[in-house]
């Protein structure tokens, strides 16, 4: 069974509704007809980045503004012209190393927000698919994490990261994001293989919410997306019936599962070597 547009079959309007979903402002809450696995939001662990890196600034901040201030006092004392040449020289060093500082954890920052906006726009997506899906947010492997995650009953599994990256995505520049997918496809290819006796096969998507997409083919069997084309995409990506009863029976242990593993810092290993490979669904003979 392939997933339909729509379950009244209104594929049109069912389309136009969910390209609607992209203007959403993030955290906008909507009605999901899809099933959330997975306890975490679209976005939560690049937000929780963002955030960390905003309190590292504010630190900063209060500490350079403490040293400025010891220096002024130590200043009003200093009755030796030598003395307070040097403390001018300390205040223009603060300057000097704070302000680059700075800029750098603001440029940080804007980019985890975007970041995060750009994965809840694909979630605001995958939140609305029918209910023959089971959908997985910001899910923790050893090679980061994996920003989404459905699972559908006719078998099929779909890996999908988000990249906020604006521009042109072409095929000369498109092979820099495919490290950490790959990685993420054999973890979770192994993850299943191992933990549930599922010989998955992964259909792995990366999309640009921000960007203009050129690739029109596969690039080491990964999809590259513009988000307007996620749920079409999505249409043509076949089931797997020889796995399909099996994994819808056992997804709630394999969401139970996965959550472990964010819970313990769970790091699932496998001896398959991401450096070379073509194409990490192919099966080694």
């Amino acid at each position: 069974m392939v997933l339909s547009a729509s379950a009244s079959g209104n594929e049109g309007s069912t389309r136009q509704e969910l390209y609607a979903l992209n203007r959403l402002q993030p955290g906008t809450r909507i009605a999901s007809q899809a099933r959330i696995m997975g306890g975490n939001a679209p976005g939560k662990s690049t937000r929780q980045m963002a955030l960390r890196r905003y309190l590292i600034r504010i630190a900063l901040v209060v500490i350079g503004l403490c040293v400025l201030f010891y220096i002024g006092q130590r200043g009003l004392s200093v009755r030796n012209i030598g003395q307070l040449g040097l403390i001018v020289v300390a205040l223009v060093c603060v300057d000097q190393v704070l302000n680059p500082v700075l800029d750098h954890l603001i440029h940080r920052e804007r980019q985890a927000v975007r970041g995060a906006e750009a994965e809840e726009r694909v979630g605001a997506i995958l939140n609305h698919l029918p209910e023959d899906c089971e959908v997985l947010h910001d899910i923790v492997s050893d090679h980061g994490n994996i920003d989404h995650l459905v699972f559908r009953r006719d078998g099929a599994i779909i890996l999908i990261e988000t990249k906020s990256h604006g521009g042109t995505i072409s095929e000369s520049n498109a092979q820099k994001f495919l490290k950490q997918t790959h990685g993420n496809i054999f973890w979770l290819r192994d993850f299943l293989k191992s933990s549930f006796g599922l010989d998955a096969w992964i259909n792995a998507s990366i999309v640009f919410p921000n960007a203009h997409v050129s690739v029109r083919r596969k690039l080491k069997g990964v999809d590259f997306l513009n988000l307007n084309y996620l749920e079409h995409w999505m249409t043509k990506v076949p089931g797997s019936p020889q796995i399909a009863v099996k994994l819808w029976e056992q997804r709630e242990c394999i969401k139970a599962e996965l959550q472990a593993t964010e819970k313990r810092g769970f790091v699932f290993a496998h001896n398959r070597s991401t450096a070379n490979s073509t194409d990490p669904n192919t099966r080694s003979s």
